[in-house]
């Protein structure tokens, strides 16, 4: 798991972490050499034995106007030297060597005095011919690019049918007969079970001698016009009938219906009144819906079917008194979820591109499945940056050196960002059970009232001034609020009397360092939005490693980290350097005194 955490950091660091490392190298060598010069100029002679400021030799010196003075001690010296005697005696035996002008060397000597511009810029003249180099100059250069990488995620949801009885409403035609019940000679009524649209109705009244003949007898329902009938004298004068098949009377259950008799004298009440109806009328049934309840709600188009089994086999269930068949009533679904993969960071990898930062793009069910890769990809480029002129090679196009190396500005961040990457390591491998990274402890101090011992003070600490009476935890929280590495929760009170609070206690966030700090205040709270608990129960835990992807580091300001690591930083002074140097001339010195 440490190594897990130094990727992710790694992944997110490096690359800027790595770059303009040459000018790094080139600002520290010239940093070393500007050191040796103070050195010297702080060298101090006066700590050699046998050292002064007045030798001998300083008299043939005569402030530069004359050298006569070592003209005159020379022959002397030259007598008195075996070596001077040597060189003296064999000299003239061989034949004095005397520089030719004319020769090769001295005359390409001097042409490439005269002709260095040409030269340099790979110009041909009448002089000197320049023709390309073999051997291409290649530089490598990196790009990036962005691409989606794909990590789909495995979904199992169970499937339960739900049953649900409802009164479903259906028309039906209906039949009926019955009596109207005379109400007098040419009226009565009647009622029918069901609500509904009356269709068709016919009747027949029969009565012994109350009816003329010759009369045209109008039937009438509800005042709405049935049929006429003309009866016959002699023939079946004691009846009346009446029908109609092309009705559209509303009707209500049980509600009194009105038939009528008119155009014709009747003589008395009818003896039977018989009818027949037909309606279309509203009726229900129990009918069983079945919906079908998903334990993973809407599963999303991302998804797709893998495999599905049954853990409740089929069969008929009964329900409210009504019958439904199922043939599974439980089942279970794997899904695969996760956008469609495009590959288009497969091509990117075999060109040889390296991750160097993963945003997550798309999520389902707080699972990440799609990344927004950005790669840092190389791209290599050759050109004929020399030039052969005459015997020797120069640079024409000045990319050879560059004697104007810029500063790195980001090395305080870059330092600060592989820091908190092994530092990240560290505290997971602290941390096993956990699996978090910079966890922090809970401290608290306690306020005294003006006057008396105030253990929450912001100076002094270290120093034992009239805070020897507070708790070593108290002791360290006031070191590690001077050193900025503990983070305010709030305050509450301690302990109370007759309902008035006596003494109060803040609350604090302690954590190792001040890269701990900086990305708990900046990361968890300002961008995770993840607090630390309240006053009297602070959560000082550490950030899991999905908790650490999601910070955005630039967004961080390492400035108090920068500084620390550059006031550690062991760079020797100009102080030791010169006494390194005194104590390696003093042994040498020893050294050829023995």
């Amino acid at each position: 798991m440490r190594d897990y955490f130094l990727i992710i950091f790694i992944s997110i660091f490096c690359a800027s972490a790595f770059s303009d490392n040459f000018s790094n190298g080139v600002d520290f060598a010239n940093n070393r050499i500007a050191n040796a010069k103070n050195a010297n100029a702080n060298f101090n002679p006066n700590q050699f034995q046998h050292y002064t400021n007045n030798p001998a030799e300083t008299q043939y010196y005569q402030n530069g106007s004359s050298d006569a003075a070592i003209k005159n001690a020379t022959p002397n010296a030259i007598s008195q030297s075996d070596n001077a005697q040597n060189i003296e005696t064999n000299f003239s035996k061989d034949q004095a060597y005397q520089v030719n002008p004319s020769a090769p060397e001295i005359q390409k000597s001097n042409l490439v005095q005269t002709d260095s511009y040409n030269i340099t810029h790979g110009i041909s003249d009448q002089y000197v011919k320049c023709v390309p180099k073999n051997k291409d100059h290649c530089v490598v250069n990196y790009t990036q690019k962005i691409c989606t990488s794909v990590t789909p995620t495995k979904l199992t949801c169970d499937v339960t049918p739900q049953v649900t009885i409802n009164n479903v409403p259906y028309q039906a035609e209906a039949t009926y007969t019955g009596s109207v019940s005379p109400q007098n000679a040419t009226s009565g009524t009647f009622t029918l079970p069901e609500s509904g649209i009356m269709q068709s109705f016919s009747v027949t009244l029969k009565s012994p001698n109350i009816w003329r003949c010759n009369s045209n007898y109008q039937g009438y329902l509800n005042n709405q016009y049935l049929s006429t009938y003309y009866p016959n004298c002699g023939r079946n004068l004691g009846e009346l009938s009446f029908s109609s098949n092309n009705l559209s009377i509303s009707i209500v259950q049980n509600q009194p219906i009105s038939f009528q008799i008119k155009n014709g004298p009747a003589f008395g009440n009818w003896s039977s009144a018989n009818y027949s109806v037909t309606a279309l009328v509203m009726r229900y049934k129990q009918v069983a819906s079945v919906t079908y309840q998903n334990s993973c709600g809407n599963v999303p188009q991302v998804c797709v079917l893998l495999k599905s089994a049954c853990l409740s086999l089929g069969g008929n269930k009964i329900f409210d008194g009504v019958t439904v068949y199922e043939p599974c009533w439980n089942t279970q679904n794997n899904y695969l979820c996760g956008p469609a993969d495009d590959h288009s960071c497969d091509s990117l990898i075999n060109a040889g591109c390296s991750s160097i930062n993963l945003q997550c793009s798309n999520t389902f069910n707080n699972t990440c499945v799609q990344y927004q890769n950005t790669m840092s990809c190389p791209t290599q480029t050759c050109t004929s940056h020399a030039e052969i002129c005459g015997d020797n090679s120069f640079c024409t196009d000045g990319t050879c050196y560059d004697p104007n190396p810029t500063q790195n500005k980001n090395f305080g961040a870059d330092e600060a960002k592989l820091a908190a990457a092994g530092s990240s390591a560290d505290s997971v491998s602290q941390n096993q059970g956990s699996l978090t990274a910079f966890t922090g402890s809970s401290m608290s101090c306690s306020m005294a009232p003006i006057g008396f011992l105030n253990c929450c003070a912001n100076s002094g600490w270290g120093k034992d001034i009239d805070l020897a009476n507070c708790s070593d935890e108290e002791k360290q929280l006031g070191i590690a609020r001077q050193n900025n590495t503990a983070i305010y929760i709030g305050e509450y009170c301690a302990h109370k009397v007759l309902g008035v609070c006596t003494a109060h206690r803040k609350s604090f966030c302690v954590f190792n360092g001040l890269l701990a700090t900086d990305i708990q205040s900046q990361g968890r709270l300002s961008q995770l939005d993840i607090g630390f608990g309240d006053a009297k129960t602070p959560n000082c835990s550490g950030l899991s490693a999905q908790e650490l992807q999601k910070i955005d580091f630039s967004k961080i300001d390492f400035s108090n980290l920068e500084a620390s690591l550059k006031n550690q930083a062991n760079f020797p002074n100009n102080a030791a350097v010169s006494q390194y140097i005194a104590n390696k001339i003093k042994q040498e010195m020893g050294d050829k005194n023995q």
